[in-house]
Parts: structure tokens; sequence; C-alpha cells
């Protein structure tokens, strides 16, 4: 809980503070509101207070999520109505001006736990879960942002090398202008986003909602789990191509796209973490690995689980 507070106070300051102070009485109201009871919060708290809580009304497990940051909460709802528990949590109610969400809920541990000993299993299911947020299409005007976007800021901020900079800018006008589908991507579908429901199925859970091509959903999956996934002893060049063969023949998807994109977002997650003056290190390695590992090589791995 206390990583938690540092958290918020390190990024809202005061208005963290205060936030932080009104939490016992939104979740009072909300309890008696929404009818839920038990309530008990999660041990892993970054930036929201998120809590498991019985629904009487209901008579089944729910999550309540609060967060300091209204529009996330806003994002979040708008992806989760979109997705309609297709592959993903199901939204049960909001209220946008107070940062609060009900979603359904979903069973810890995730799909980190299968890392690395079941990793081309964790994969086909991140792809499974990938292909049923992907099918729906976008209306004609749809109110989220876009991996353009996102994109904006990839931009020199005298910590990340400026060759990496440079590189992912390149790339990334370059995937950009040539994207031919346009889905609602979940953002951030990384093995702790995805949980088991009561029905035994994974799903995703806290999705950012964001239009981009399919191939750039992967990139986070990639990445993932850190740091755990760069210790030497895993062999992560392995993992890291082997996870984009799965990924490609089971997606459809082209191989260059999904490892140039990977390379793109890792260094995108060091420019926040830079940002947030958290470790940036970490995605930096992750990005030279997918590069320097997959550049010039072929797979040469068995076949692909497909059950």
């Amino acid at each position: 809980m206390k990583t938690f507070y540092r958290n918020v106070y390190n990024t809202y300051g005061s208005q963290g503070k205060t936030w932080i102070e009104s939490l016992p009485g939104l979740i009072d109201h909300y309890s008696k509101e929404w009818q839920l009871t038990n309530l008990k919060p999660f041990n892993n708290l970054s930036l929201n207070y998120v809590l498991e809580a019985y629904q009487t009304s209901s008579q089944s497990k729910v999550v309540l999520k609060l967060s300091p940051s209204h529009s996330e909460i806003q994002l979040e709802s708008a992806a989760l109505e979109f997705y309609d528990g297709i592959g993903c949590v199901k939204l049960l109610n909001r209220n946008i001006d107070n940062g609060v969400l009900l979603r359904s809920y979903a069973y810890h541990p995730s799909l980190s736990s299968m890392f690395p000993e079941k990793d081309d299993q964790a994969v086909l299911y991140a792809a499974s879960i990938m292909k049923k947020l992907h099918l729906r299409k976008l209306a004609t005007k749809e109110h989220h942002p876009s991996t353009k976007d996102w994109l904006s800021n990839l931009i020199s901020n005298g910590i990340i090398p400026e060759t990496h900079i440079n590189k992912a800018q390149a790339i990334s006008k370059e995937l950009l202008g040539s994207q031919e589908q346009r889905v609602l991507l979940h953002g951030d579908l990384h093995h702790d986003n995805i949980l088991s429901n009561e029905q035994g199925e994974w799903i995703a859970i806290d999705p950012k909602g964001v239009i981009g091509e399919p191939a750039y959903e992967i990139g986070a999956f990639i990445r993932n789990p850190i740091p755990r996934l760069l210790e030497e002893n895993y062999n992560p060049s392995k993992i890291i191509l082997r996870r984009i063969e799965i990924f490609s023949e089971y997606l459809g998807v082209d191989k260059e796209r999904v490892k140039q994109w990977s390379y793109v977002q890792s260094i995108l997650a060091g420019c926040w973490a830079a940002e947030d003056s958290a470790s940036w290190e970490q995605w930096i390695a992750c990005a030279e690995l997918i590069d320097k590992s997959i550049l010039g090589n072929k797979i040469l791995f068995g076949p692909v689980i497909t059950k």
C-alpha cells in the first residue's frame, strides 16, 4: 500500500493527495449505490485503487475501480463498452465524473504464471483474445485515441539514446502510412492484463482503447514480463523469435511488421518511463534484443502449437 500512495503522490502531487483522502467516501457511496459488500483491495495496486467485491443484486463477484485520472476511466469504460464482454471483462456500471467503474470479475494468477515453461501456450491464449477483441468493426466516427496519437511521444528527451528515437520515428512513420486494417486495440495486452473468468476462460482486463492495426497489439506481449524476460538463463532472444513466429502464424499478420512495431513500442515505453522518472533502461534493452535477434534470421524452431 505504501508503494501505491507513493506512486499517486509522485504522479499527481497535491491532487493525488486530495484524491486519496476522498477514497473512503467514494467507496462508501458506490458500495451503497451498487449494492457491494465484502470489499477487499487487490495487493498489486499501482495508480488506481481496485477492489474485489460481492454484488448482492447480481449475486456475483465484481471489481470496483477508482482512478485519480477521470480521462483514463473514460477511455477504459468506452473500450469495455465497445468490446461488450467479448474477449474482455464486462462493464457493469460507471461514473466518469468521479473516476469510478464497476466491471465483471477475473481471477489471478495472470498469464505471467506460465512464463517461461509454458510460453507457447500463453502466446496462443493471448492471440486468441486478440482475435476476439478485433472482431467488431469500428464505426465511421469513433472517439478513441489512435496509435498515431500515442507515437507523438516518440521525441528526444535527452535521456533515451538519440539513435533509437530517430530509428523508431522513421519506422513508425512508415508503418502508420501503410496500415490497411484498423481496429480498436486493447493497447496494453501483456501477461498481467490477461486473467481467467468464472468459466475458466482467459480474458483481458484494463483496456486502453486505441485505434490501430492488429499487428500493433502484439508488441506489449512481446516485451513482457519485464524484467524477467531479460534474464539470460531464459534465452530472451529465442523467446522473442518464437513468439513472433506463433503470433504471425495464428493471426495471419506479417512477421516483419510485428518485429518493427515491437521495437517501436519498446522505445515508446522507454520514453514514457523516462517522462515518469521511472526505470527506462529495461525497455531499451528489450528493444535492442528485438532489433538484433530478428534482423536477418530465419526462425528454425519446432512447429507452432495449434491447440
